[in-house]
C-alpha cells in the first residue's frame, strides 16, 4: 500500500505536569489508508513544558549525537524553565565555552561557536540538566537545522566503529581516539543467532546524553537489541519486537530524530512489508511500536531506512523509508508528495550548504522548503551515480558525498567520494573528488560487495572518515579524511571471518552497500 501508516500503540505521556513520559499500552490498529502521517500522541498538548515545582531542567533540543548546520544553533529545553545555557570543550564542563542565559527554555549564542565536538547543558536555581553532545561545522550554513547522528557511544567526542559479524553473532566495537590503535576490539556485543545482521546508531532514546547502539538478530521477523551508551561503552537494554513487519525485521536501522518532540530520539526500525517506529522515554524505548511507515512503490521494501534528515529546514526530522520521504511535522511524519526514488539512493548531507539536507539518488537532488526538488540538480556528471554521504571528509563545512562510477571513465575504482561546495555542479569535474580504493572490488574484475559508511570523525582531527567492508571475504578498512580528501591508504585494515562487516552504522543509519 502506497505511503500509509497505521498506528500501532503511544508512549503516551504522563500526566504533563510531571514532565515524563512513558509506555501506554497500544490502541487497535488504525484502518488501512488512514493516512500518510499518524499523530503518535493525540491532540496537541505542552508535552515539554514543565511544572513550577520541577527544579532539574530537561534538555530538548538539538538531540544529543546530532550535526549542527549553524554554527550558532538555537538549543532548546523544557519550557518555562529560565536558567542558564553552558556550551563546553569538554563533557564534565570544566572549560566553559560560552555561557547564556535562556529564556522560556530557549537560548541562542551571541557569537559562533568553534568547529568540532562540543558539549551543552543547562544550569537551573538547584540543579543541573544532562549534559548532550552536538557536532559544530567550520562553516554556518545561515539556518539552525541539525540531522544524522554521530556514533559515539562512549560520549567522548570521538566517533566509534561497530562492525557486525552475523556468522560469529557478534558486533565488534572500535573506540575512537586521538592516535587509535585499533589493533583489537575495545568490546565484543554476542547475542543470539544471526546477532550482528543489522547495526545503527539510533541515537540518544532515553535523554542521558549518549548516542545508542541497535543490534539486529534472530530468525523471521527477527529482534533489535538496544545498547544505551554510556561512558565505559554500550551496555545492554530492551530488545524490540516486530509488531507489523513480517520479515527483515532490523535489515537497517537508523534514528528517527526526535519525532513528538519530546527530547527522547525515536527509532526507525527496517522491515518488510513496512519499517516501525519505536518512541524514545527516559527509561529507554517502547519496545511496542508506535506506528508503521510504508515504502515507495517502485521499490516496495522497506527494510531500507534512513535517518534522521531535515530536507526542508523546518527543524523537525526527516526520514526515508525505502525511497519514501516522510516529513516531520514536530507530531507525526508526513508522506512527501511524488517521492518515490530507489532503495540505492538515500540522504547526502548538506551538499551546497544552504541549510537545506540534500538527496543523493544518481543525482543529488537538493532540499527545499517543500522537501527534495526533484526538478532540480545539485550535482549530476556523466558516468557518476551519487548514492549517499560521506560526511565532511575534507573539513571545510560542506557535505561530501559517495558515488559509483562507471568503468567508462577508465579509473580503476568503482567509487569516490565528491566533495561539496556552494552553487550546482553539472559539469564533468567541477567537483573535486577522491578516489576510494577496496581491494578485491575495482573496475579490474573485482566483485566483492562493498558496504560504505560515513564513519564521522573517529581521530578528532576535524575531518569525517570512511569505513569501507567487503563481508565476502570479511575484510573492513578505515579509510581516513583530511583538508586534501580521503587518504588513499588505508590507516586499519580489520579481518574476520566470511560475514564480518555485513552491517555497520553510518550518519544516517546503517551503511549501504554500493552497486
Amino acid at each position: 500500500m502506497r505511503g500509509t501508516g497505521s498506528r500501532l500503540g503511544i508512549c503516551g505521556v504522563l500526566p504533563f505536569a510531571l514532565g515524563i513520559a512513558a509506555c501506554e499500552a497500544p490502541p487497535a490498529a488504525a484502518p488501512a489508508g488512514a493516512g500518510a502521517g499518524v499523530d503518535v500522541n493525540g491532540p496537541a498538548a505542552p508535552a515539554v513544558a514543565v511544572a513550577p515545582h520541577a527544579r532539574t531542567p530537561r534538555l530538548i533540543a538539538p538531540l544529543s549525537g546530532s550535526r549542527s548546520d549553524s554554527r550558532q544553533p538555537v538549543f532548546t529545553w523544557t519550557r518555562g524553565a529560565n536558567a542558564t545555557l553552558q556550551i563546553c570543550e569538554d563533557r564534565a564542563c570544566a572549560r566553559i565555552i560560552d555561557s547564556v542565559r535562556g529564556a522560556d527554555g530557549i537560548a541562542q549564542p551571541t557569537t559562533p561557536l568553534p568547529a568540532g565536538v562540543l558539549y551543552w547543558r543547562v544550569s537551573g536555581r538547584q540543579e543541573l540538566s544532562a549534559t548532550w553532545e552536538i557536532v559544530i561545522p567550520s562553516r554556518d550554513a545561515g539556518l539552525p537545522t541539525a540531522f544524522a547522528t554521530l556514533p559515539d557511544y562512549d560520549g567522548d567526542g570521538f566517533a566509534d566503529v561497530a562492525i557486525g559479524d552475523p556468522a560469529e553473532n557478534a558486533v565488534f566495537l572500535f573506540r575512537g581516539a586521538f592516535f587509535p590503535a585499533f589493533s583489537s576490539p575495545d568490546a565484543r556485543l554476542a547475542g543470539p543467532s544471526e546477532f550482528g545482521r543489522g547495526v545503527g546508531a539510533v541515537g540518544d532514546v532515553n535523554g542521558d546524553g549518549f548516542v545508542d547502539l541497535g543490534v539486529a538478530s534472530g530468525a523471521e521477523p527477527g529482534a533489535v537489541t538496544i545498547y544505551f551508551g554510556g561512558p565505559s561503552g554500550p551496555t545492554p537494554g530492551p530488545t524490540l519486537t516486530a509488531s507489523a513487519a513480517t520479515s527483515a525485521f532490523g535489515a537497517t536501522l537508523a534514528s528517527a530524530g526526535d519525532v513528538d518532540g519530546d527530547g527522547y530520539g525515536d527509532i526507525l526500525v527496517g522491515g518488510r512489508p513496512v519499517a516501525e517506529v519505536f518512541l524514545g522515554g527516559p527509561a529507554g524505548p517502547c519496545t511496542t511500536a508506535a506506528f508503521t511507515l510504508a515504502p515507495g512503490a517502485s521499490s516496495a521494501d522497506a527494510s531500507v531506512v534512513q535517518g534522521p534528515a531535515d530536507v526542508n529546514a523546518d527543524g523537525h526530522p526527516d526520514v526515508d523509508v525505502g525511497g519514501a520521504i516522510y516529513l516531520g511535522t514536530g507530531r507525526s511524519f508526513a508522506l512527501e508528495p511524488g517521492s518515490d526514488f530507489s532503495i540505492f539512493a538515500s540522504f547526502a548531507g548538506d551538499e551546497n550548504g544552504d541549510g537545506f539536507v540534500d538527496f543523493a539518488a544518481g543525482a543529488v537532488d537538493p532540499g527545499a522548503p517543500a522537501g527534495i526538488d526533484t526538478a532540480a540538480f545539485l550535482l549530476v556528471e556523466a558516468g557518476v551515480s551519487f548514492l549517499g554521504a560521506a560526511g565532511d571528509v575534507d573539513g571545510d563545512g560542506y557535505g561530501d558525498t559517495w558515488a559509483a562510477i562507471s568503468s567508462l571513465l577508465g579509473a580503476p575504482e568503482r567509487e569516490r567520494v565528491y566533495f561539496g561546495g556552494p552553487g550546482s555542479c553539472g559539469d564533468t569535474n567541477c567537483r573535486r573528488h577522491s578516489p576510494i580504493p577496496i581491494p578485491g572490488h575495482d573496475q579490474r574484475g573485482g566483485n566483492l560487495l562493498a558496504i560504505i559508511a560515513a564513519a564521522g570523525d573517529v581521530n578528532g582531527d576535524g575531518t569525517d572518515d570512511v569505513v569501507v567492508t567487503t563481508p565476502d571475504n570479511g575484510t573492513a578498512y578505515l579509510l581516513l579524511g583530511s583538508a586534501g580528501g580521503l587518504e588513499p591508504f588505508p590507516f586499519r585494515t580489520w579481518t574476520g571471518g566470511a560475514g564480518f562487516g555485513a552491517s555497520l552504522p553510518a550518519l544516517f543509519g546503517s551503511a549501504r552497500p554500493s552497486f
